[in-house]
């Protein structure tokens, strides 16, 4: 991850060391979601993204802005 920050590896290849070494990563954010029907999502999506909103008003961020588990 060392190499990932200072640029000397992508990402992907950073990722693909990892998994190599065993390393597994979590879920994708939005997968909890893919065993629901298409208007529980759609609910359930507009509610996170409330959140969200409510969420960077108080000014706080969310470790996973910085990353790439937003939702999609």
């Amino acid at each position: 991850m060392d190499q990932h920050r200072d640029g000397t590896l992508t990402k992907e290849q950073a990722e693909a060391k990892l998994k190599e070494l065993g390393v597994n990563f979590p879920a994708k954010k939005k997968d909890f979601l893919s065993g629901v029907d298409a208007e529980t999502k759609a609910k359930a999506e507009t509610i996170l993204e409330n959140a969200k909103k409510e969420i960077q008003k108080l000014g706080v961020t969310m470790p996973f802005e910085n990353h790439e588990h937003k939702a999609q």
